[in-house]
């Protein structure tokens, strides 16, 4: 079984400008990845060169629900990004990749 690292790009506003300035984009990793493996599924997947990863990752926050039963208590998903930066004149098409994942989504459903 393989490890699924990357998960999905981080599509929002800093996202996209970061992107747009300094060549820097962001994704949704596994929590268990790290730089190394990271850097190797960009580069196999979209055939670009990384110069470097920088990685962070969210902690829980707590979440509650008032639902009919009562009051639910639980917390929220913790979860990596990592911050990708390419060699100059490489460039990731995000927006495609979304798209596709999309609609394999709806394909495997």
């Amino acid at each position: 079984m393989s490890k699924v690292i990357l998960r999905k790009p981080k599509l929002s506003e800093k996202a996209n400008d970061l992107s747009s300035s300094q060549n820097t984009y962001v994704f949704i990793t596994s929590v268990n990845a790290n730089k190394i493996e990271i850097k190797n599924a960009v580069e196999n997947q979209f055939g670009v060169r990384v110069e470097s990863v920088r990685t962070l990752i969210n902690s829980t926050k707590p979440k509650n629900r008032f639902t009919k039963a009562g009051m639910i208590r639980g917390r929220s998903e913790r979860t990596k990004k990592a911050y990708i930066c390419l060699a100059e004149g490489d460039f990731i098409d995000v927006y495609g990749a979304a798209e596709t994942k999309e609609e394999e989504a709806v394909v495997n459903a």
